[in-house]
């Protein structure tokens, strides 16, 4: 008896964490990190299962890095890959937008990464920043990599 019931824990903890994996990135989610960047994001499917667009809009972000006179950061469009289960690839770009007029970009920021699905709902992402000043400039400034955090919104 003791056998067969580990036995059947075992089949469905087992069975858990690839079920967990298989619901994708669709969806919207709050994302947040260490330094206080808080995002809406939301995921849209692509040509095929395994791809999409994302979008994100920002609650809280500090878009005057390094003092280059901007005052705004556009919402980051960009697309993600499933790698394979439970994990993700992710690349997006947004632009940081002068505070005087010609109110033009100033800069060009890019993020790429990981994501990783802790279960359908909850993901820890992992990425490096890009800055290409001007926005038309070919070799970036990378900036140290950094971690993050996103929660899938559910129905009340």
């Amino acid at each position: 008896m003791g056998a067969a019931l580990a036995v059947a824990l075992a089949l469905v903890a087992g069975s858990a964490w690839p079920a967990a994996n298989e619901c994708g990135r669709v969806g919207t989610w709050y994302g947040a990190t260490p330094a206080g960047l808080t995002w809406l994001g939301t995921d849209t499917p692509g040509t095929s299962a395994t791809t999409g667009q994302l979008s994100l809009e920002w609650v809280t972000v500090t878009p005057n890095f390094y003092n280059y006179g901007v005052n705004r950061l556009t919402g980051a469009r960009g697309v993600w890959e499933k790698v394979k289960q439970g994990l993700y690839e992710f690349s997006w770009v947004a632009y940081g937008i002068s505070s005087t007029a010609p109110f033009a970009p100033v800069y060009k920021i890019r993020v790429s990464g990981m994501i990783t699905h802790v279960d359908c709902d909850h993901a820890d992402l992992s990425y490096t920043i890009e800055f290409f000043i001007p926005p038309s400039n070919p070799n970036p400034v990378v900036m140290p990599d950094g971690t993050g955090t996103e929660t899938r919104m559910l129905m009340p």
